[in-house]
């Protein structure tokens, strides 16, 4: 459960729901007496609790005492994020008895880090650590895009490090436990994001490339739509189709995350990487966008991760539809003929009914 003072930070709960399911619970939005409201059952089974607060008014430490008395569950973990550490709100928080405290303003990959065990408590099962990967590069991944609409920038000295947790991951448990495993994740992009990126890490595992190269591609998967950090969310979610004004729109994230890149300020985005980010909705037969490339104007790489990103959509559970079989998506993909590259993609079946059996 997550206790706040107002409404819950939408970033926060993508957060938190990377590693246990959120219930959100305004401290203010009751009206009724606090008599009332301790008599009352809790309405969810709670397994830990988190609060995001202000502590310099003692009004919001009283309300939180009083919700901690009603929600939590005895002996259940107890965190206290705070939007301003200062010693008098720190002292009022260990008044609490949080089992930690934290500032508020720890990035999401930090944030889950520390977080996890006490996830791994609530859960009470110690043997997760495919499940840990998935929420540590989930993480990454949240960090990227609440940085891009933040700050209109990405920083990516992180993803580096999540790619080889990834690839760790997929090397220990395999390729089809990874995606089980990731298709859990509630929030849409980031899920697509780390199946691309599962895809593509067991795709270059079966070609043999050498584990720099492979790694530069995850990388580049895990990026591939981080543009999309700044289409607005009504389009993004939107579960039906697109008026053709808004495809124009979202069709844009491919040039935004481009942007978003070369606007970073650490250097370390490496050309390839760019390069797929933008193109990976080129076509052969130029149907494709941002730039309408076609044939040999798309390199090898290019094509690899439309095919990925391709297969991954339509293996993926989405509000509006089931995943699609493997055996289905394959087939639809073969059908789109010259669009895309079919040595690739028999390559990537090949290598996909490979890691699966």
């Amino acid at each position: 459960m997550l206790f706040t003072e107002g409404g819950a930070r939408p970033d926060l709960v993508e957060t938190l729901s990377l590693i246990l399911p959120v219930t959100p619970h305004n401290l203010f939005g009751c009206s009724e007496t606090d008599d009332a409201a301790l008599a009352r059952p809790a309405p969810v089974q709670v397994a830990a609790v988190v609060a995001e607060v202000g502590l310099a008014d003692i009004e919001v430490a009283r309300a939180l005492r009083r919700a901690l008395a009603r929600h939590r569950p005895p002996g259940s973990p107890f965190v206290c994020l705070l939007q301003d550490p200062d010693p008098e709100e720190t002292r009022r928080a260990q008044a609490l008895g949080p089992d930690m405290i934290l500032d508020a303003s720890l990035a999401p990959e930090h944030l889950i880090d520390v977080l996890l065990p006490i996830a791994r408590s609530a859960s009470g099962d110690e043997n997760v650590p495919l499940r840990e990967a998935v929420s540590r590069v989930a993480g990454t991944v949240a960090g990227l895009f609440q940085s891009a609409r933040r700050d209109g920038r990405v920083d990516t000295r992180s993803v580096k490090h999540a790619t080889g947790i990834m690839r760790d991951a997929i090397e220990a448990d395999g390729m089809e436990a990874w995606l089980r495993v990731v298709q859990l994740v509630d929030e849409g992009t980031y899920r697509h994001c780390l199946i691309v990126a599962g895809i593509m890490t067991g795709f270059t595992m079966a070609l043999g490339l050498e584990r720099q190269e492979a790694e530069l591609l995850s990388r580049a998967a895990l990026l591939h739509d981080v543009g999309k950090a700044c289409i607005p969310p009504e389009i993004l979610g939107k579960p039906d189709g697109l008026t053709p004004e808004e495809l124009q729109i979202m069709q844009r994230h491919v040039v935004l995350g481009h942007e978003l890149l070369v606007a970073g300020d650490t250097g370390e985005v490496e050309p390839l990487v760019l390069t797929l980010v933008r193109s990976h909705h080129e076509y052969l037969d130029g149907s494709g966008y941002p730039d309408g490339l076609s044939g040999d104007e798309i390199p090898d790489a290019v094509r690899i991760m439309t095919l990925c990103d391709i297969f991954g959509a339509l293996i993926e559970r989405r509000p509006y539809k089931p995943p699609m079989p493997p055996a289905e998506a394959f087939a639809l993909m073969e059908w789109m003929g010259g669009r895309l590259d079919r040595d690739l993609l028999r390559a990537l079946r090949a290598s996909y009914q490979m890691l699966a059996d």
